[in-house]
C-alpha cells in the first residue's frame, strides 16, 4: 500500500515530531542543566516483564488473615484537684490516763509544851443582877410551892379508897402570871376514872399559884406534876 506525500497521516506525524523537536529545545535552552537519558527499548522490555513475573508470584502466595487489632482502653486520668478521692477517717484512740492521787505527807512541826493553866470558871451573870445558884434556887422554891398547893387542895375520894384503888397520876399544866391554871391534861392517866378525876380538880383548886421567879422572862409557865394517890 503505498502511502502518499500530502496523506493526513504524514502530515500529522510530521506535525508531532514538528512538536517535540521545538518542545526539547525550548527545554534546553531554558533548563541547560537537565541531562537527557536516553532509555533503551530493549531494558524497557526486560522491567516490564520482571514486574508482571514478579506480581504473578505475589498473587499465588497465600494471603496472610489480618484480624482487627484491639484498641487500648487508656484510663482517662482524674483531676485530684477538682474531684478529690475521698479519705477514710480512722478512729483515733484516746488513751485512757487513770488518775492516781498523790499522798500528802503532813510533817509534824515542833510542839512546844507548856503546862495547863487552871481556868477560873466564872458565873453567868444575868440582866438582872442574879447570880446562876440564886436564880437555881428561886426556881426550886417556885417548884416547891406549887406542889405544896397542889397537896392541901387533893381530895382523896372515899370510894375509892373503900376498894382499894391506888395509882400515880401525871399531869401537864400552864401557868399564867397572875396565878391562874388552864390545858391541864393527862400525860399518864390511872385506870381508874375517880383518880383521874381528883387529880385534875386538885390543880384546878390550888390556884392561884405564886409570881414568877424574877429570872423566868416568860408569860407562861407550863408544868409536869405527879400526883399520888396511895392508903395509909
Amino acid at each position: 500500500m503505498e502511502v502518499s506525500s500530502n496523506s493526513p497521516l504524514i502530515k500529522s506525524f510530521a506535525a508531532a515530531l514538528f512538536l517535540h523537536i521545538l518542545f526539547f529545545a525550548v527545554m534546553f535552552t531554558v533548563f541547560p542543566d537537565i541531562k537527557l537519558k536516553i532509555i533503551k527499548p530493549a531494558s524497557l522490555a526486560l522491567d516490564f516483564v520482571q514486574e508482571t513475573i514478579q506480581e504473578k508470584k505475589e498473587d499465588q502466595l497465600p494471603q496472610k488473615e489480618v484480624f482487627p487489632t484491639k484498641k487500648q482502653v487508656i484510663p482517662e486520668k482524674k483531676d485530684l484537684k477538682k474531684n478529690p478521692l475521698p479519705v477514710k477517717k480512722m478512729p483515733v484512740k484516746i488513751k485512757e490516763e487513770t488518775f492516781q492521787p498523790q499522798e500528802h505527807v503532813i510533817v509534824p512541826e515542833e510542839t512546844i509544851w507548856e503546862e495547863p493553866q487552871p481556868v477560873q470558871e466564872k458565873q453567868y451573870v444575868p440582866e438582872t443582877g442574879i447570880k446562876k445558884a440564886d436564880q437555881k434556887k428561886e426556881m426550886d422554891n417556885f417548884l416547891a410551892e406549887i406542889l405544896m398547893r397542889i397537896e392541901k387542895a387533893k381530895y382523896y375520894p372515899s370510894v375509892a379508897r373503900k376498894r382499894g384503888m391506888t395509882g400515880i397520876i401525871t399531869c401537864k399544866f400552864s401557868i399564867f402570871p397572875d396565878g391562874s391554871v388552864k390545858n391541864i391534861s393527862l400525860v399518864e392517866s390511872s385506870k381508874y376514872k375517880l383518880l383521874n378525876k381528883a387529880a385534875i380538880e386538885a390543880i384546878k383548886k390550888g390556884a392561884p399559884y405564886p409570881d414568877f421567879p424574877s429570872s423566868f422572862k416568860k408569860n407562861v409557865f407550863i408544868s409536869h406534876v405527879d400526883i399520888k394517890f396511895y392508903l395509909n
